[in-house]
């Protein structure tokens, strides 16, 4: 489990049809460091000059 980095306490997370096991630490940086919900439909919608 080195890959993924779990050692110790893991976070299971359920999304649309799977499940993904992370190590909490990563889970909050990558969300942290993640475009929110907005900022997505901004980007994707943006109009194109």
């Amino acid at each position: 489990m080195e890959v993924a980095d779990l050692q110790g306490d893991t976070l299971v997370v359920g999304v649309s049809n799977h499940i993904e096991i992370w190590n909490p630490q990563r889970y909050e940086h990558f969300f942290k460091e993640s475009m929110s919900f907005e900022e997505s439909v901004d980007k994707l919608f943006a109009k194109k000059s």
